[in-house]
């Protein structure tokens, strides 16, 4: 993972040829199943992770995720 401590807006795309290259040299082999992101803003960065969801939040701070427990959460 390569971020910015801070984004005014961001774009989140795949990577080109050249781009995963690059995020293999500086992290190593995708593992299987992991999905590179780009992360476009002020500053380009890169996540390794599963793929991306989205969810409307309709509950409180204290509720169970709905994307399922967190590891190291409690």
């Amino acid at each position: 993972m390569l971020l910015g401590p801070y984004y005014d807006g961001l774009l989140i795309r795949s990577p080109s040829e050249q781009e995963l290259a690059l995020v293999v040299d500086l992290s190593g082999p995708v593992p299987k199943g992991a999905v590179v992101h780009i992360i476009e803003g002020e500053k380009i960065g890169f996540v390794v992770s599963g793929r991306v969801q989205s969810h409307e939040d309709d509950g409180g701070s204290r509720d169970p995720s709905w994307f399922g427990h967190m590891v190291g959460t409690p």
